[in-house]
Formats: structure tokens, sequence, C-alpha cells
């Protein structure tokens, strides 16, 4: 119901293709066809890719800044909570290291305990193969996961999938402020890395309880541990936290 709810309001809005008909129970849906191209992470390594980079900022810019009136919620932090659960329920293997990456977090919820993060509507998913580029315009599709939530979480977790270079993330983060951003909004943009590969590296062993190929997750799961450890122990991560104090 909330994906319904969402859906047809940015459907409304011009971001998500029109909507005709879905099925709030099951999730069938159908939409407009759009003949444009999807993008992929090598489109970000090509000449168009800072003419992609400022479509997909000013579209995240609309949708957070668009006064619709959202169903639903999707908040990383407690996401990450509801996970330790299943892994402790489970008796699941984590990477090693994970105790100190909570530690981290644990540290961070205090600091964001007198500095609350703004709520908008966001889309939680941003990554290259749900948009479309079709002639001057960017569409965002599959809004699964939209809710009311962090706006800078969108612009973290874009950047993340990406692997966006240090000149094309400033590029992201202009565009999408219209100025660059302040230390505390730095701050929040670096936190919501941190949880975003902190959620999804812990969503790894949870699939893999589930049946997916052992594998696969764990290396993926690994990969996105390695670089929330790295940011974590970074001069500039801790040095972002002090700006929050």
């Amino acid at each position: 119901p909330a994906e319904d709810n969402n859906a047809h309001l940015m459907a409304e809005a011009g971001t998500n293709p029109e909507l005709f008909y879905y099925d709030a129970v099951v999730g069938d849906k159908i939409d407009l066809y759009i003949d444009g191209k999807t993008l992929h992470i090598p489109d970000f390594q090509t000449p168009e890719a800072d003419d992609y980079i400022k479509l997909i900022a000013t579209t995240l810019h609309q949708v957070h800044n668009c006064g619709k009136e959202f169903k639903g919620k999707f908040d990383f932090f407690e996401q990450v909570h509801n996970y330790v659960e299943l892994l402790k329920a489970n008796t699941l293997d984590i990477y090693v290291g994970h105790e100190q990456v909570m530690a981290k977090l644990a540290e961070i919820e205090q600091i964001l305990s007198h500095n609350p993060r703004r709520q908008t509507p966001t889309h939680n998913d941003p990554l290259p193969e749900n948009w479309i580029v079709k002639d001057s315009r960017i569409y965002l599709i599959d809004w699964e996961y939209g809710g009311v939530g962090d706006p800078l979480m969108d612009v973290a977790a874009f950047s993340l999938e990406v692997g966006l270079s240090k000149a094309q993330e400033q590029l992201l983060i202009s565009t999408y402020f219209g100025r660059p951003a302040t230390d505390k909004e730095y701050a929040m943009i670096l936190i919501n890395k941190f949880v975003n590969d902190l959620l999804w590296y812990m969503w790894a062993p949870i699939q893999i309880f589930n049946g997916k190929p052992k594998d696969w997750y764990w290396n993926y799961g690994l990969g996105r541990f390695d670089r929330c450890v790295a940011l974590m122990n970074s001069e500039l991560f801790n040095r972002s936290l002090g700006c929050l104090d």
C-alpha cells in the first residue's frame, strides 16, 4: 500500500513513469514504458557522466522537497537494529570486527540524539539501474523502499552504489544543494554512507540463511563491510563527526 501511494504521487509529479494499475495486495503494476537508456555503473565513466549526475541530483532534490504525503517509513538505523536481532536469533556468522562497527554506531546515535535528521519523502534505493534517461529527462523507478526518511541517505546511497569519484561526488552534492555543502551537511552524508554499508553488509548473511548462494553474498557483504570499516577509521569521518558535537 505504501508503494502504491508513493509511486502514484511520483508519477503525478513526472518523476516515476505514468502508473496505470497497481495491485496493493501483491504489488503487480503496469507503468508507461519508457523507451530510454537505463543507467549502469560504467555510464558514469563516460563523457555524459556529469550530465547524468546533475539530472539525478536535481531529481532527488525535487523528490525530497515535493511536499507530498508519502506513506511508510524506511529508517536505515531502525533496520540495522532489526537485522541485529535476526543475526542473534539465528546465530548467523558475521564479519570479524562487526562489534567495533556497532560501537561506532552507538556513538553516532548518541550524537544524532541532539542533531535530529530531517524527514522527507525518500526513495532509499537509488542505484543506477533505477534511473532511465530519455532525451533531456530522467525517470526514477521502483518505489518499493520509498517512504518517509532521511533525504541525505539517497544522496549518500547513490554515491556509494556508483562509486563516484571525489569530483563527481562534489558535483552531485553542490547540484543537490545549489551550493557547496556545509560541514554539518557533509558530516550527515558521511554518516549515511557508514550506515548504508552497515545495513547491506548485515543483509548479506541473512540472504545466505534464506538460501541464497553463500560465496556471492558473503563476498558482497565483505566488500561493503571493508568499505564501512575504512570510512569509520578515516580521519575525515571522525573529524566530520566533531562538527556535530
